[in-house]
């Protein structure tokens, strides 16, 4: 199997990052300049739309394909390793189209960053500040440049319209294990 983190330090990546949830892929942080995108759903890279780029993530390594999927976004936010597995023109940058948290449909040209780099993947240099009680949404900044919103224990998004994505986001992962178990009963599993 191919480890992401080695992975994520030999290529070069845009300075975006993307996680999945169920079978969507949302910007998890971005930096301020592309804060815009914070919690959008990837929806194509250079054309190519989420599908084919999760089946093309999903032959670099093994296991389940929901296993498969946490080690995706090391490939979409590369165009190096895109460009070499004929998904991407360029392998220093590509075409991002989002569909933001309000529904837009946004296109990015996103250059990527040398290998070895600053890597705002990273959690190291993540500070907390007030917390938001109504909600659990805490807020902090890295120190990449990033905007970062902790909600539960331990769940991170970032970015604009936070604290909504972070609402969403714990309803992705209730909805995802509720699925889980219910299967694994079925199954006869547990």
């Amino acid at each position: 199997m191919a480890f992401a983190a080695p992975r994520a330090a030999r290529f070069n990546r845009v300075p975006i990052r993307l996680t999945p949830f169920g079978s969507e892929f949302h910007v998890l942080r971005a930096e301020r300049a592309s804060a815009d995108l914070n919690g959008a759903r990837l929806v194509a890279i250079d054309g190519h739309p989420v599908a084919r780029l999760r089946d093309a993530a999903r032959t670099l390594a093994g296991g389940v394909p929901a296993w498969r999927d946490r080690f995706a976004g090391f490939l979409f936010e590369s165009p190096e390793q895109l460009h070499a597995l004929g998904l991407a023109a360029k392998p220093d940058a590509a075409l991002y189209r989002f569909e933001t948290l309000d529904g837009r449909t946004v296109e990015r040209a996103l250059a990527a960053r040398p290998a070895g780099g600053d890597s705002p993947a990273g959690g190291s240099g993540i500070t907390t500040g007030s917390a938001c009680a109504a909600t659990g949404v805490g807020s902090g900044r890295t120190g990449f440049g990033f905007d970062v919103v902790f909600a539960g224990s331990g769940l991170a998004s970032t970015g604009a319209g936070s604290a909504r994505l972070a609402r969403r986001v714990l309803a992705a992962f209730a909805d995802a294990a509720a699925a889980a178990t219910a299967a694994a009963a079925a199954s006869g599993v547990g």
